[in-house]
This record gives C-alpha cells, structure tokens and sequence, in this order.
C-alpha cells in the first residue's frame, strides 16, 4: 500500500550550536566586567597573578575564536594598555578578529587589535646557544620589486656570521612583525633576503616606518590597507563537474586568498575553518545570464556591494571575494550568525531581482548539501 501522506523529508539547514556574534558578544561582555581589575593589575595598583592572568584571558580568548594567540601590550594611542589578537598567518582568524575589533566596546584606558601593532621603537631579541640578535641592530635595505609594486627587505646583522641560517630568517620576519606589526609586514613586504654583510644604504630597523612610507611614495605605488589588501587571480575552468565548487571559474579577486583560493583548488573537498568558530564561508551564485554582456563585473558588484552593506551594518558577517565563471558569478561572504545572516543574504538578493535561480552554497563539504533560494 502505498502512503501518499508520507510527509516530505526537509532539505537540510545550517544551524550553529552558538554563532560567532554570540561568542563576541560573551566576550565583550565579560572583558568589560574584568577591564578595571586588568588595569588595576597591570598598573601596578593591585597585586599581579600572571599565571591567573594568562589562564583567565586564554581560555576567553579560546572560548570566541578558537586556536587564537593573544597579547597584552600598552596602549598605542592613549595612556593605559591594549589586547591584541594574533592570527599568526592564518586568515580565518584574521577575518574573525577583525569582526571582533569592530564590534570591541570604548572602555577607559583600553585599546583593542585584531593583530600585533607594530611598536615604534622595536626591542627585543632572539637567542640561540650563544647566538643573539638584537632587533635594534637589524640593518634594512628596501629593494624594489615591480612584479609585486613592493618592496623586498634585504637584511643584515652582526650575528648573522654566527647564526644558523634558518634563525637569521626567523629572527628577521620577527623583528619586522614588532616593528611593523604582524598585517602590515605581510602586505607591505614582498619578501626577505638575508645578506652576509650590510647592504648600501642599509638603516637600522627602528627607522623602517618612516623609510617605508618614503618608498612607497617615491615609487608611487599604493600602500595596501593590510585590512583591505585585494589581490585578483586568473583561473583555468576544470572540466570536471564541479560547478558547486566554483569550478566554472576563470577570475578572482578576494581579500583572503589562502582561504578562497584553497576552497577553489579543493574540488568539492574543503573543511572551512570558520565552522567551528560559529561562522560559515558561503558563495552566492547568479547565473551568469542576469547580467549585461560586456559589463558583467559591473553588474556583479553592485550585488556585492548590497550585500556588502547590509552584512556589515548589522554585524552579520563581510564579503571576502568575488569572481565570474562560465555559468555562473559568484560573491563570497563570511557570515558570523546564522540564519540571520542567510536571511540577509536573501532579502538582499530579492531586493536586486536575483533570479530563482540563485543558489546559496556553503564552502564546507560537510554542508554540500545545505542549498538555500530565493522562493
């Protein structure tokens, strides 16, 4: 006997157990109710527990994004002191931390960073058996590199005579980490080479800010905002079907490479990193033939654009990438709570007059299946 009132199985839904937004707003909410103690501590006026301390803090920190470095440090533009997360290279940190300075309350006396700020005079140094080299004797030299429209840092220091290579290299990208701080090193640096005895022209690194922004500007070339640093790549379509994977695509242009592009070269087979931070990378397709032959980017951006706006005036996540395929055009978003987000996404969409056809498809192979449209 057939049951013809058998109720249809619902597709599946992404559904965090707890959002990132809720994650920072616990933070927030216990950093504030600990700030005054913090200062007291670190001030002097209250008796210190450094063990407590870290403890307390790393497992706050931990508790919103997980696996993040932190550090306290004193304040960069106001008398008192700061807390400054560290991604250490990884870029869905740094997208979640840069969340997290946005929505970071005004407290006395505080300052907070989504990455190590650079420190005006850099001190500091790196031991090995009886080798040390201390950053203030670090010798820079900038030497222009076209292809990049950066320059590359050629180094020396007097202990590099003594030190194994792979310490010379170390110590040099930490010295540039404290001098620059740990975004501006990344996208304002093309690369390191280690010398083994001063370059003409070379000057101590304390100096590196100001030479810097001397180079930039005799070369005329922009000096990225570490923060909104966008890098364009070309694609060669795959012929395998994986046009869920954006395998259709032929450009790309993204503010977090290694996490696009991997999702990209994965083929289907991505675990997002986000996930287990209540966020979610997630791509809107459009069919390619909603928009005007010849002025297809155009159209597509003023899509992001809306969507851009509407995510970021609400705290609900940011664009990190855009491209065009063969079939499709897609907008990469980072979204940090949930169904709100999706149903930003959609009303935005439907604003635009996005086809049916539009499809919301989240980078993790573990959600290959959650489609959301616009009906």
């Amino acid at each position: 006997m057939f049951d013809f009132f058998k109720r249809r199985k619902s597709p599946p839904a992404y559904a965090p157990t707890i959002t990132f937004n809720t994650r920072v707003e616990q933070f927030w909410e216990w950093f504030e109710s600990r700030a005054g103690d913090f200062d007291a501590m670190m001030s002097g006026d209250a008796p210190p527990d450094s063990e407590a301390l870290a403890e307390e803090v790393g497992a706050r920190v931990s508790a919103c994004i997980d696996g993040m470095a932190w550090c306290f440090g004193p304040a960069m533009d106001t008398s008192g002191h700061h807390l400054a997360l560290s991604p250490e290279g990884h870029t869905d940190r740094l997208l979640l931390a840069t969340l997290w300075q946005a929505s970071a309350p005004a407290l006395p006396r505080w300052e907070f960073y989504a990455a190590k700020p650079g420190q005006p005079t850099p001190g500091g140094s790196l031991c090995f058996g009886e080798v040390t080299v201390d950053f203030p004797n670090l010798m820079i030299a900038l030497v222009p590199q076209e292809e990049y429209r950066r320059p590359a840092v050629h180094a020396w220091h007097p202990a590099f005579a003594d030190a194994p290579e792979g310490l010379r290299a170390h110590a040099t990208i930490i010295a540039l980490d404290e001098t620059l701080g740990e975004l501006a090193n990344e996208s304002w640096i093309a690369g390191v080479e280690i010398l083994d005895e001063p370059a003409t022209g070379a000057f101590p690194i304390g100096e590196l800010p100001e030479k810097l922004d001397q180079f930039y500007a005799v070369m005329e070339w922009p000096k990225a905002n570490p923060l909104e640093d966008w890098r364009m790549y070309q694609l060669e379509p795959r012929d395998d079907d994986t046009r869920h994977a954006q395998g259709d695509s032929f450009t790309k242009i993204t503010r977090a490479p290694s996490l696009v592009m991997e999702f990209i070269m994965a083929a289907g087979s991505f675990d997002d990193p986000t996930l287990a931070n209540g966020a979610a990378c997630l791509y809107v397709a459009l069919p390619v033939s909603m928009l005007r032959r010849g002025h297809e980017t155009d159209d597509r951006g003023t899509i992001e654009e809306a969507l851009e706006s509407a995510l970021m005036s609400q705290g609900l996540g940011l664009q990190i990438g855009a491209g065009l395929g063969q079939e499709f055009a897609y907008i990469d978003l980072l979204i940090t709570d949930g169904p709100r987000s999706i149903e930003a996404i959609q009303a935005v969409l439907r604003q635009q007059q996005a086809p049916l056809t539009t499809e919301i498809r989240f980078y993790d192979q573990s959600l290959a299946d959650v489609v959301y449209h616009l009906h």
